[in-house]
């Protein structure tokens, strides 16, 4: 069976969702679960967990959140060895739910990607990655 090769995003998701009716400008009680996610991410995840190959090519930053989100993407057969660590933090997406979970905000910090040279933005990171695998028996299309 051919490799999957997923390129796109890895962050920390916080979801948050209200135990009771929002109410906006105060404190909420509410049940916080965080976990890795990321659009990239999500796909290769499951796409190992159904016993796919798959390899992902993202972008983490050298923290907690970048290591727990690699190690928990590689338990569900995921290649991760194309993900490039950069110094600074992985992305969080937070999202806060009304208690019929509905998305009543979210808020992004995706610090990591957003300085990200052009050699190590998706198609630096790419070309780089296929450079590394073809070991000169091929070659990336030009233009």
């Amino acid at each position: 069976m051919n490799r999957v090769l997923v390129i796109g995003g890895i962050n920390l998701d916080i979801k948050a969702k209200t135990l009771g009716a929002h109410v906006a400008a105060t404190s909420n009680p509410s049940a916080i679960v965080s976990k890795p996610g990321g659009v990239g991410r999500n796909v290769a995840h499951n796409l190992g967990a159904l016993g796919i190959p798959v390899s992902l090519l993202s972008i983490v930053g050298n923290d907690a959140q970048g290591a727990a989100a690699l190690a928990a993407t590689e338990e569900a057969g995921v290649d991760v060895s194309a993900v490039t660590k950069l110094e600074g933090s992985t992305g969080i997406y937070l999202a806060v739910l009304d208690q019929s979970g509905e998305l009543v905000t979210a808020a992004s910090d995706m610090a990591a990607s957003s300085g990200v040279p052009a050699s190590e933005s998706s198609s630096g990171l790419m070309y780089h990655w296929l450079r590394a695998r073809c070991a000169g028996h091929c070659s990336p299309p030009s233009g």
